[in-house]
This record gives structure tokens, sequence and C-alpha cells, in this order.
């Protein structure tokens, strides 16, 4: 894609703890235009937008808008899917934060509306297209290590609190480790190992009344809903065996 022959238009709705990573990147890319800034919190769309351009809107205003093309979802984890199912209902294209959503089912229509809308969909996080990831896929393919047995991978921590400053929202619906970290993960098993046939999983809450010690909330604490600490077991059709640990009680 060339800045000679495409150019698109995007919306970002969710001005969080994320957006500024995605800003970064998007105004390096000279073919992207900001069209339009969305969040639930009076005044944070509009300084998103006297910084990086565009305006602040609804997200109704957004979907009623016919020059916006893309609408980049960053909105918490647990209403994912509610939004990105509105902008693909609205007939534009979207790019969301991982998770896709909270349940296998909710992440299934998703895909199956966008297909019917005929809509580009895409999900967080790219990091397979990385160096590291990249060059491992480049290896198994040329046979470098022989026949793939076995894969592993841990995420093991103490959770956001010690640094986030609303953690409320990894310890609630749609959130734990398993669904902040885990499609890290699992997009590099799949990447470099194809599909999965089965999961098998064990999950459970280990401490739930988290204290924060970000900036601006010391000493608050957090009730965890969540599961925060999962361990996985996952079968792919090609015969590999895979284990995941995610934690936030480490």
């Amino acid at each position: 894609m060339s800045s000679q022959s495409v150019r698109a238009r995007i919306a970002v709705v969710g001005c969080g703890n994320i957006a500024p990573a995605y800003m970064k990147t998007l105004r390096e890319l000279g073919w992207i235009d900001i069209a339009a800034f969305v969040d639930g919190l009076p005044g944070r769309a509009q300084s998103f937008a006297q910084r990086h351009g565009g305006v602040a809107a609804t997200l109704d205003e957004v979907l009623a808008d016919p020059t916006v093309d893309v609408v980049l979802n960053l909105t918490p984890a647990h209403v994912h899917a509610t939004v990105t199912n509105q902008i693909i209902a609205a007939g534009k294209s979207v790019f969301s934060e991982k998770p896709l959503a909270s349940t296998f089912a909710e992440g299934r229509s998703i895909v199956d509306a966008a297909a019917a809308r005929n809509v580009g969909l895409g999900c967080a996080p790219d990091t397979f297209l990385g160096a590291g990831l990249q060059a491992a896929r480049a290896a198994i393919d040329k046979g470098m290590i022989g026949e793939p047995i076995a894969v592993n991978a841990f995420m093991l921590g103490f959770g956001p609190e010690w640094w986030h400053p609303n953690p409320e929202i990894f310890y609630g619906e749609g959130a734990g480790p398993l669904f902040d970290m885990g499609p890290y993960y699992f997009t590099a098993f799949t990447t470099l190992l194809g599909p999965a046939k089965s999961i098998f999983a064990s999950a459970k809450v280990g401490v739930v009344d988290r204290v924060i010690h970000a900036k601006g909330r010391v000493g608050d604490v957090v009730h965890a809903t969540a599961p925060t600490h999962v361990a996985s077991v996952v079968d792919f059709v090609s015969g590999v065996t895979g284990t995941l640990v995610t934690s936030f009680d480490v």
C-alpha cells in the first residue's frame, strides 16, 4: 500500500493508556489521516484531537460519517465485542485491541458479521510480524530445527496494579492475564505451528484483593473476579503439544 495510491481516514474509539502508543505509529504512516477521537471520559477525546489532529466526536457521529474508512477500537476489553459489532453494522472496517471478544461465540459472530458485510477485520497483536517470530517461522519452514514436538510459554507477574492508573479493567469481565497477555502467545503458537484442535485449562483467582501502587491511586484496592492464574495445554493439528501459563499471582 503506497501513499500515492491509497489513503485511509480512521477514527479512534477509546483514548486510554494504550492509545498514545498507537498514535505514535499512526502518525508515522503517511497514508493514514486521523478523522476523529471518541472517548467516554469528558475532555479526553478533545485532548487527543488537539495533540494529533482530527476532532472529538461521539461513536454515533463516527459511524454515520461516510468519510471514515476504518475505526480503531481501543475500548476496555469487556466492551470490545459490542463496539466492534456496532462498527461492522455501520459498514466500516475495524481493527480491535486484543482480545477480539470475551467468548468464543462472540468472536465467531464478529468474524461472520464482517464477512457478511464485506468489511475488513483485524485484531491485535501484530507481533508475529516482528523479526524474531518471522525468523523462527523461517527456521521451522526450512527444517532447520527438525520436526517441532512441543512449545512452551510463560507470562508470570504480579499484575498491572503496579503501574496502570486504572487496573480495574484487568480484573473484571473479559480480562485477567489470559485475555490480556495470552493473545500474544497464542498468536505466536498458531503462526509458527498452525491451528489448534483442542485446548484444556485450569483457572483460579489467586490473589483476590489487589492493592494499587500506581501514582495517584496508591493504597486503593481492586477486587479481582476474573481468573488471575491460568494453566493451559494445547494440542495442535500438527501433533505438537503446547503449554501456556499466564499469571498475575507471581
